[in-house]
């Protein structure tokens, strides 16, 4: 199996801004100066991070895909990774450092949702690192990714394999994964980046109107194209 390749020492900030943003407050809102304080306390213990494996396909068919001898099935990933050779598989995450923070200081609730909305932010940083990182690095310089749980008809449960799959490197992170796949550290991210020529996000195949966390419009016409062809 390949070697992930580490990375934890690039450059990142988070702000009160930030976070003010994130919650769609104004920058002179009260709670903009506990913001302040929260951030000055925490943010030197935090450390996102990431990893990545460069690996090959070994076969792909209309709805399943084979990666290190591990079956990964969904059809909209084979579509996706259909004529590709290399792909990515990846987890990056905020770290556990601020929510040891959060337990050993017995924080307010409200206390508690800010420093939440720090930790998605981190590992915003992360990823986005990442996403520049094998964007820069790759030829064509145009990446996407596809994350099970996210993606229309890729199971949450195919997260065990991706497991599998990541061997020991998501414990060098301090990242696990429970029974029902989710992650502790739950601001993580996991998935297979890819090399294309076409945009694409997951959101462009969730029919869920109003979500909070939609980054790109429903495409019925990509929709039927990957999952009713």
């Amino acid at each position: 199996m390949p070697q992930p390749i580490f990375m934890d020492d690039f450059e990142w900030s988070v702000t009160a801004a930030d976070v003010l943003k994130h919650f769609k407050m104004n920058e002179d809102h009260a709670y903009g100066e506990r913001i302040r304080e929260l951030i000055a306390e925490t943010l030197p213990l935090a450390r996102p991070r990431f990893f990545y494996i460069e690996t090959p396909i070994e076969d792909i068919t209309e709805n399943t895909v084979t990666i290190e001898g591990i079956t990964f099935t969904s059809k909209v990933l084979a579509n996706n990774l259909a004529e590709k050779e290399v792909v990515y598989p990846y987890l990056a995450t905020s770290g556990g450092e601020l929510m040891d923070y959060i337990e050993q200081n017995n924080l307010e609730l409200i206390d508690q949702l800010y420093l939440d909305a720090v930790m998605e932010l981190l590992v915003n940083k992360a990823s986005l690192t990442l996403d520049k990182h094998l964007t820069n690095a790759l030829p064509k310089g145009m990446i996407a990714s596809v994350n099970p749980g996210s993606l229309v008809d890729w199971s949450i449960t195919e997260q065990q394999l991706l497991f599998k799959l990541f061997g020991d490197a998501p414990a060098r992170l301090g990242v696990r994964l429970s029974g029902s796949s989710l992650m502790d550290p739950i601001k993580s991210v996991s998935g297979i980046y890819y090399p294309t020529d076409k945009a694409f996000d997951n959101c462009m195949l969730c029919q869920r109107e109003n979500c909070p966390d939609r980054e790109a419009p429903f495409d019925e016409a990509l929709y039927v194209a990957l999952l009713e062809q």
